[in-house]
């Protein structure tokens, strides 16, 4: 079992200001996992899930997005395909090149699926990109800030639920929140 990044939700918030927004839900004193199975027993997965994405770090957020995300593409587009198989090979080498090939991915997806922020996780979890259009030669440097991953996976599960008929909705973020516990917890 691994030592989770933060003792309470309330320590989290304070670390990412812009969970607060994005989670939506006041903060407690909880530890992180008891408030994340206290927001989905009150049937607030999404602000759930939302946390999650914060909780985890930025590799294993990623990676917890792509494998949810196999769940609700059944059917790929082929931009789609792209921006998973780029998310696939940095979790599975996250190095620059690859995290680079996310990113462009993400920037010529369709910004209206969760693939795209997908790889865009990838894409973010790291201090900085050069931009696409500007070539790696160029100097410009953009940095990133540390919450764009959280914020990436979090857009990909919005979008990915907003697909679904909301019993199915439920059901796909209950199981994407069992496994970013899991995650969390290193089991």
């Amino acid at each position: 079992m691994q030592r989770l990044r933060f003792v309470t939700a309330l320590d989290l918030f304070a670390a990412f200001p812009s969970a607060v927004k994005d989670v939506g839900m006041p903060a407690t004193e909880e530890g992180p996992l008891d408030y994340m199975k206290t927001l989905a027993a009150s049937g607030q997965l999404l602000p759930a899930v939302s946390f999650c994405a914060y909780l985890l770090e930025r590799r294993q957020a990623t990676d917890w997005t792509y494998h949810a995300m196999g769940a609700v593409l059944k059917t790929p587009t082929p931009a789609e395909e792209r921006a998973l198989a780029t998310t696939a090979a940095w979790i599975q080498l996250p190095d620059e090149p690859h995290r680079q090939a996310a990113y462009e991915a993400a920037l010529l997806g369709d910004h209206t699926s969760p693939a795209t922020f997908t790889a865009y996780a990838a894409a973010f979890a790291g201090p900085s990109l050069r931009p696409f259009l500007q070539g790696q030669d160029s100097g410009v440097v953009i940095k990133i800030p540390p919450h764009l991953t959280a914020q990436s996976a979090r857009t990909a599960f919005l979008l990915a639920a907003s697909r679904l008929p909301a019993k199915e909705k439920d059901e796909f973020l209950s199981y994407a929140l069992r496994e970013g516990i899991q995650l969390a917890v290193g089991t």
